[in-house]
């Protein structure tokens, strides 16, 4: 009976240890990689579209019609470069570019200096971009797939920027301010070839930017890749 109790505990254990490694889904080490997806900064429209009036009444026109258009989605991309220190944590650096929310729109309406009617046309643009440094929590979960966690945050450069034309000519302006902003976010890795990692990630920017450029969340969804050395 002891004999085999023995044999029972030595096979639970093995079994245990042989679990154990095959969720080892990627080496510790240095690693590079880059993230392409889609950016949605949740603002409002109703902000631009009231600079957009001022900016109208600054160069003395009138709008009596306007035809606008609000997009906060744009594409984004990163690269990073990160350290495996242990099995269940890494450290990354990398730069964001989470792209721009764009309003435009297109008056008629009267210029008060001459009094002739015409259209005028402008475009109000917020982006963010910066670098960021966090930590990643990883639970492997087999020997090629694992998920992560991850905080930090974002050393943003927020600019905010505005074109506008008469049909004849066009004039534009722009400003940029600096920020610190936190980050959150979990994602799916996928190993193949033994040092290549496809990612599929989710992050959020809080309150990226200041009021003066367009502040507020961004949410990024992504995909990419990453290489171990």
């Amino acid at each position: 009976m002891q004999t085999s109790l023995r044999a029972s505990l030595r096979n639970v254990t093995a079994a245990c240890l042989l679990i154990a490694s095959s969720a080892s889904a990627a080496e510790r080490g240095f690693y590079v990689g880059g993230l392409y997806g889609e950016a949605d900064k949740n603002l409002e429209q109703a902000p631009f579209a009231n600079t957009a009036l001022s900016i109208y009444e600054g160069f003395e026109f009138s709008p009596q019609q306007i035809d606008s258009d609000f997009e906060t989605g744009d594409s984004t991309y990163s690269i990073f470069a990160g350290y495996r220190w242990l099995q269940n944590l890494a450290f990354e650096a990398g730069f964001i570019d989470l792209g721009s929310v764009v309003y435009s729109d297109e008056a008629s309406g009267i210029d008060l200096v001459t009094g002739a009617a015409g259209t005028w046309s402008q475009r109000i643009a917020s982006s963010t971009s910066g670098f960021s440094l966090s930590a990643l929590g990883i639970l492997p979960l087999s020997y090629r797939t694992e998920v992560f966690v991850r905080g930090g945050v974002l050393l943003s450069n927020g600019e905010l920027s505005f074109r506008i034309s008469d049909g004849v000519g066009s004039l534009g302006q722009s400003g940029s301010e600096s920020d610190v902003d936190f980050l959150a976010g979990a994602g799916l890795g996928v190993t193949f070839a033994e040092i290549y990692t496809l990612r599929l990630e989710y992050q959020r920017v809080f309150d990226a930017g200041k009021a003066s450029t367009g502040e507020a969340d961004v949410d990024l969804y992504a995909l990419g890749i990453a290489v171990t050395f």
